[in-house]
């Protein structure tokens, strides 16, 4: 409380969230409910309305594993406030959690915990990640295609991690702590069989490159 009371701007955002809620009442209380403080917590990250100062120590105070906590964690690495351990804990903590039972991030928000979350450099295993949110409810059915085409299409993480996530996702790699991966992503996903295809240790098109390549060779020869 101390804290809001020396910064009104969270205060008037805690107010955006109380009517954003559906809040008739001013009730501090809420500041100790889960599902309240992760509404919040995304209302606080994305805001230009708050003083950094501000935001920081009241990202710090609330942060906890939802999916406005991996917002919270990734604007506070980004400023130096977790180290690159603490960062990789929380997130290993939080994704080990399941997903379903909090409001779906938009595609905005979804793509900031791709890009600052599953595929940050401080995590040891980005693929991990990936099958950890598609498998716990963190990507809803919506997201699904837009989420394996940003995957394959990042330049963040290794080949090899997608590869690794791609072949969980069609069963053929298990993680001992994760569930198999779901049967139900949409049949239009972004040609996983292609993208699946590219990233296996057959190069089926590199193959018929050169053998086209060796036969015209053969040919000038034979001319």
């Amino acid at each position: 409380m101390e804290l809001f009371r020396a910064h009104p701007s969270l205060c008037s955002l805690f107010l955006t969230t109380l009517e954003e809620w559906g809040a008739t009442n001013i009730d501090w209380g809420l500041l100790g409910d889960e599902e309240f403080v992760d509404i919040f917590l995304r209302n606080l990250c994305t805001t230009d309305a708050v003083e950094k100062d501000a935001l920081l120590k009241a990202c710090s105070a609330l942060l906890q594993p939802s999916p406005g906590g991996l917002l919270a964690a990734a604007l506070m690495r980004r400023e130096g406030c977790l180290s690159a351990e603490e960062y990789a804990n929380f997130i290993a903590f939080t994704l080990r959690g399941s997903g379903n039972g909090w409001k779906p991030l938009d595609w905005s928000s979804l793509i900031e915990v791709l890009e600052d979350v599953a595929f940050s450099p401080d995590s040891e295993e980005p693929a991990w990640n990936l099958a950890s949110l598609m498998s716990r409810g963190w990507i809803k059915r919506d997201h699904q295609t837009k989420f394996f085409r940003r995957v394959w299409q990042t330049s963040q993480i290794s080949i090899e991690q997608k590869k690794t996530f791609f072949q969980w996702l069609y069963g053929q790699h298990q993680w001992s702590d994760l569930p198999k991966a779901p049967s139900s992503y949409p049949d239009e996903v972004f040609s996983l069989k292609v993208a699946y295809r590219l990233s296996a240790t057959r190069r089926p098109y590199s193959s018929r490159r050169n053998r086209f390549k060796d036969r015209r060779n053969l040919s000038a020869i034979g001319g």
